[in-house]
């Protein structure tokens, strides 16, 4: 079900990844565990929480049981993964402007006219997975599997703020101004990064679409 690693003596990383088996790293219900088990420890004196697809970072004080066996939480993580998977999220709804600088050749390559490709983008339920690369960066699952298309060949050395994009099967939007590699789609004037968390959801919407 998981596997425990000991990172240092206040930290252990949760691994939900089967080596055994040909399981992907980026994939939902494998995520849906992270999440869970993030949720069950928030509380336990615990410092730091950092998730990603497929494992979970844990950062302890000494006062945790994890300080003096890394094990303490197995058995209740493993009996609480097992309840039906409820969780305290919030929801956002993100306005774009779809007239990013690589759009056109998206629809050329996906054979979407941009109509298309913007009901597409709009029409899916996204879930924040993990939040990473720079500081509040959203992955999100969530993306239709017509717009899967791997990174650009060449990554841009400046991509601006609020940049929506796409890439490997996933969506993000750049919380700040940085490199990129994936595909802009547009942009939106959405600026409270720092109050996304994982679990949360997100709906974009054209900007001139109420």
């Amino acid at each position: 079900m998981f596997e425990v690693k000991e990172i240092n003596e206040t930290a252990i990383e949760y691994d939900f990844v089967d080596s055994t088996t040909l399981a992907s790293s980026i994939d939902k219900e494998t995520n849906q565990k992270v999440l869970q088990v993030y949720k069950y420890l928030k509380d336990k004196y615990i410092l730091d929480l950092i998730p990603t697809y497929s494992t979970l970072a844990v950062h302890f004080t000494s006062k945790c049981k994890l300080f003096l066996d890394i094990h303490a939480f197995d058995k209740e993580i493993k009996a609480y993964l097992n309840q039906d998977y409820t969780v305290d999220s919030k929801h956002h709804l993100i306005f774009v402007d779809y007239n990013g600088p690589d759009i056109e050749e998206l629809c050329n390559t996906l054979k979407l006219t941009k109509e298309e490709l913007i009901y597409i983008h709009t029409r899916s339920t996204y879930t924040i997975a993990m939040l990473g690369f720079k500081e509040f960066f959203p992955y999100l699952f969530g993306l239709d599997q017509r717009l899967n298309i791997p990174r650009r060949k060449s990554p841009r050395k400046f991509v601006k703020k609020g940049a929506v994009a796409i890439a490997a099967g996933q969506c993000g939007i750049y919380s700040q101004n940085s490199p990129g590699g994936w595909h802009i789609l547009g942009y939106t004037d959405f600026d409270d990064f720092k109050n996304l968390k994982p679990s949360d959801t997100i709906e974009f919407r054209r900007h001139d679409v109420n």
